[in-house]
Parts: C-alpha cells; structure tokens; sequence
C-alpha cells in the first residue's frame, strides 16, 4: 500500500468515524443521564464502562488524524514548555491512584519559553504516558522530566514497567504494517511512530534510553531556540472536543472505575 493512499485512507477513515460516535455518545448520555448516574452505582458503573469504550475509539481516531497530520509542517510558535508539561503533569496525577502507581514531576523550571507545536508536544507526552501507565505494574512509578541540556530541551517519560525486549527493539518506531505475525494489543500501532514524526516535525529525535535499567525510558529532544515570528503563544488549552483529554489519553490504561461520576 502506497504511504500517500495510507495517509489519505486515515485521514478519510478519521473523518467518518465522528459523526456516527457523536450520535452514539449523545444516545448514551440521554439513558443514562448524570443525574440517574449520579443517584444509581450500578447504572453509574454500566456507564461508565461504555463511557471508556467511547475514549478508546475517540483516542483511535484522533490517533488516525494525528498520523495524517505528519505530512503537514508543524505549527511552531513561542510558548511555555514549563507550564505546559506541568499542566500534563498535573492532569495526569489525578489518577494514578486507579492503577496503585505513583507518577513524579521532575521540572526545575517554573517558566521556559521555547518554539514548539502545542498539540504536537502534548501527542507526544500523552502516548508515552499512556504506554508507561499500561505497562507499569501496580506499585511502580512513572516519571515525566524536563530538563535542558547543550541546546536541546528534553522531555522524558520514565517507568519502573518491564522494559522492552532487546529483540523487539529495531521496529520500534514503526508502525504496524498488514502482514505482520502479530497484531498490536492496543490501538492501531500508531503510537510511537506518531511521536516520531512529531519529532522530525521540530527538527528533533524520539529514542529508547539502552542504558536505563530500571523499566522503559523515552526522551523526546528538540533544539532550545524560538522562532521569529512576532507571536508568543499564552496558549488556553482547553480540549476542543469537550473531552478530558487525559482520560482520551489514558482510556487503554485505567480501570472503568476511572470513568464513573458517582
């Protein structure tokens, strides 16, 4: 299959799947309302489980714009790394409890301004967070870092998980071709291949860190300079689709208890 029909065949697939979900979300949400969730555990945890099942295909098809996307120049604008890994962070905190892990923040800045693309960055941070999530066992860690060092700004995802098999490390950034042995556990394979891309987009390198040998660690680096645009993003990230994005983000990882309002 040609790369540009792929692209185009995504792109197409992604566009389709929104209408029929929002109908199927809004059908939902009409029987089984808040409010009865709110008053009836049992209705509120039945919900809550197509609730999940809604996220992982929003997160599915959003994963299929994503990859589309990387054909596209990256939008790079002026913008505060700190506050934006920090805000993640801080999102992200709130329910590592469902999965009995601790997740850690090591930011020694408390604003940095750099050039990147705000939604590129978070598709990065949110895929590695989401597999560190997946793959931890309950107990462990998960550690998110920024850090700067000559000239490049690195963020990393670090877990206390089982690592990954040396052997299957070479298509590592690759994204699962039809014909392969195996089909991936989770979502498309897209993943990683789309931080990669997200990587080249900022002139930047997505790698597998051989020397931790604690679990699994990715360092996401890009070069520590801004643009000369004129423009300084104050950026207002809220979630255009009305979605907690990190919920979106974690849908594969977290128990439905996660998803419930009561």
């Amino acid at each position: 299959m040609e790369p540009d029909f792929f692209s185009a065949l995504l792109a197409r697939l992604s566009a389709q799947f929104r209408g029929p979900m929002s109908s199927l979300y809004l059908a939902a949400s009409r029987l089984a309302p808040a409010e009865e969730r709110q008053q009836n555990p049992e209705l509120d945890a039945r919900a809550a489980a197509l609730d999940q099942s809604y996220y992982q295909v929003l997160r599915l098809t959003n994963n299929l714009a994503a990859f589309q996307s990387l054909h596209e120049p990256a939008l790079l604008l002026n913008q505060d790394i700190a506050a934006l890994v920090t805000e993640v962070f801080d999102q992200l905190e709130g329910y590592a409890h469902y999965r009995n892990l601790t997740a850690r923040l090591i930011c020694p800045m408390e604003h940095y301004v750099c050039a990147f693309s705000q939604e590129g960055v978070q598709q990065v941070l949110w895929q590695l967070l989401s597999n560190a999530f997946k793959f931890t066992p309950p107990g462990g860690t998960v550690l998110l870092e920024l850090a700067r060092v000559h000239g490049q700004v690195l963020l990393s995802v670090a877990d206390t998980g089982p690592g990954i098999p040396p052997e299957e490390r070479a298509g590592l950034f690759q994204r699962w071709q039809p014909g392969r042995d195996v089909l991936p556990p989770h979502g498309a394979g897209l993943g990683l291949a789309i931080c990669q891309g997200v990587a080249r987009q900022h002139d930047g390198a997505l790698t597998l860190d051989e020397s931790y040998d604690k679990g699994c660690r990715f360092v996401f680096s890009f070069p520590d300079r801004r643009v000369n645009t004129g423009r300084f993003s104050d950026v207002q990230r809220e979630y255009g689709g009305g979605f907690d994005p990190c919920l979106v983000a974690l849908s594969d990882a977290l128990p439905s208890s996660a998803f419930r309002i009561f």
